[in-house]
């Protein structure tokens, strides 16, 4: 691809501007609801990270590397069970469920759906959160105390949008921003075709 992938651009608030964040983030949604609830049988990718989203010349984003994906008999609906070795997805992408830690690992489209979340957070906020392990989790701890709080989204909100990103539009930024809480079970509970609201 011309604009090769999403990492080399993340970070570049000039060039990767408000419009073409809103782009990418809508075509990375078409993609996964594509992959749910299109394809039979369904398939999780388990590994969007933004390296593994390649970019052509009009900055339109192509899923790639499905290398760890996993494909789910029947509905979407369904999960299978991963063996305690395996290790599916990158750092700070995997999802709670399918943590090595966890004592019952299922990999479902909600592990996508949680990866979407952290990766709407990077694109809003110009800047990949897993380059440290630990920053994912302590933003989330974090999140989970103040979101209760009055104006506690607000707080959020000023930490995470960077007004340096050309073109931001406030209002879009805040549905993205509730969006991507939503995914990561922050803000409320988990809604299975949250993502679908990019596809009216």
């Amino acid at each position: 691809m011309s604009n090769k992938s999403l990492d080399k651009w993340l970070s570049h608030d000039k060039l990767l501007n408000w419009n073409k964040r809103v782009s990418i983030i809508i075509g990375i949604a078409q993609g996964l609801a594509y992959l749910h609830h299109k394809c039979d049988p369904t398939i999780v990718h388990l590994d969007i990270k933004p390296g593994n989203i390649l970019l052509d010349k009009d900055y339109t984003p192509k899923l790639a590397d499905f290398g760890l994906a996993k494909l789910l008999n029947g509905t979407s609906e369904n999960n299978i069970a991963l063996a305690s070795t395996s290790t599916p997805g990158s750092v700070g992408y995997m999802a709670p469920e399918i943590l090595p830690k966890s004592k019952q690992r299922h990999v479902s489209p909600k592990c996508d759906v949680y990866i979407f979340g952290v990766l709407l957070i990077e694109l809003v906020n110009g800047s990949q959160f897993t380059l440290d392990r630990g920053k994912i989790r302590k933003f989330i701890q974090w999140a989970r105390k103040i979101h209760v709080e009055e104006d506690g989204f607000q707080h959020i909100f000023n930490v995470i949008i960077k007004n340096s990103i050309v073109g931001l539009d406030n209002n879009e930024a805040k549905l993205f921003l509730h969006i991507s809480l939503q995914c990561i079970q922050i803000w409320i509970q988990f809604q299975q075709d949250m993502i679908r609201i990019f596809i009216i």
